[in-house]
This record gives structure tokens, C-alpha cells and sequence, in this order.
């Protein structure tokens, strides 16, 4: 079926089709017959395979959390910034802009502590992924952030113009490498 992409810009969660008139060639006589004994066999399901494309309009939201970090002793210690870097490998047709929050022990958002973003996502392809350098730095407004276990990232997706078309492909992926956390601005360590 021509343009048969066009026919919905966001995928539905259900597609039903109800009322099919089926019609048959009228001046011919035909005759079939069903069952097992009649070495002939008669099914009536029908698939439809439709390429899932990404189009110059498309917006997704995913969100990932890692909490559960090994922060035991953080209480004991007075900082107030943390430093996370990364280098992304994207081989899917998206770009990605992070939104990051701090996370306590108990996987709620930190409200006193700020994320600043640098670097967008750069949409890639399996021939050629893109690297982009992340950094994200976590700072509090309070007195510290010794209460950090973990950060919640949601990913706001859209399609990178050069890839407006492409097929999603099972093989694509996100991957982050060269994964490095560093505590700045000078720590205060209580020995009691």
C-alpha cells in the first residue's frame, strides 16, 4: 500500500480493523474443500509488517534510573559537587538531550541539588555511530549532597534531520563509555 507510513503519526496502542466486506469474482465457480482429509489447507490470519520509521516530527521521552549506588560512608563527608562524564556511542537514528536529577538512597529527586547538562546526544547509524563527550555536574544549594545514591536521566528524543526516514533496526543502540564520576570543590571529612 503507497504511503502507508503516512497513515498514522503516533503509534497507537491498538490497531483494529472491523467491517470487511471480502469479494469474490462472481462469473467464476470455484469450489475448495476444507479439512484434514482433504489435503488442502485454509487460514484466514493475515499479517501486516509495517517498517517503524522515524518521521521529522517524532518527540519520545524514556527515562532511566541508577540509584543504589555504594554510598555508605558518604555521610561521613562534606562536599558539595559531584562531577559525572561520559562518552555516548549512538548507532540509533535519535538524537538525545539528557535531563538528569539527583536521587537519595530512597530513589526520590534531591531537591536542593541542580544538574547542568553539557552535550547533546548526536543521532547516528550502525555504518556510522556518533561519540559525543557528556558532562553532567551536580551541585547543591544546600550545605552538601552527601545523601547521593544515584541520578535519573530522562532522554528527550527526536529525530536527527539526516536520519528522517530510517528504519529502526533491533541492532541499534545507546551505549555509554568511559564512565567517570569525581567529587570537586574540596571535601570535609569528619573523623569522629
Amino acid at each position: 500500500v503507497e504511503r502507508l507510513g503516512e497513515l498514522l503519526s503516533s503509534v497507537p496502542e491498538r490497531i483494529e480493523i472491523s467491517n470487511i466486506s471480502a469479494k469474490a469474482d462472481q462469473t467464476k465457480e470455484v469450489t475448495f474443500v476444507l479439512g484434514s482429509q482433504s489435503g488442502y489447507e485454509f487460514s484466514t490470519d493475515y499479517e501486516a509488517v509495517v517498517p517503524f520509521k522515524f518521521g521529522k516530527n517524532l518527540r519520545l521521552t524514556y527515562n532511566e534510573t541508577d540509584n543504589g549506588w555504594d554510598t555508605e560512608d558518604f555521610d561521613k563527608y562534606n562536599f558539595s559537587q559531584v562531577s559525572l562524564s561520559a562518552t555516548v556511542i549512538n548507532s540509533s537514528p535519535l538524537t538525545l538531550n539528557p535531563v538528569v536529577d539527583a536521587l537519595d538512597k530512597d530513589g526520590n529527586v534531591i531537591p536542593n541539588v541542580t544538574a547542568t547538562v553539557s552535550g547533546v546526544i548526536a543521532g547516528g547509524s550502525l555504518e556510522a555511530p556518533s561519540k559525543t563527550p557528556i558532562k553532567v555536574i551536580l551541585r547543591s544549594t544546600g550545605k552538601n549532597i552527601s545523601n547521593l545514591a544515584g541520578v535519573s536521566v530522562n532522554f528527550e528524543a527526536t529525530i536527527d534531520p539526516a536520519h528522517v526516514g530510517e528504519c529502526l533496526n533491533e541492532n541499534q543502540s545507546v551505549r555509554f563509555d568511559d564512565i567517570n564520576a569525581s567529587i570537586t570543590g574540596g571535601i570535609s571529612v569528619d573523623l569522629n
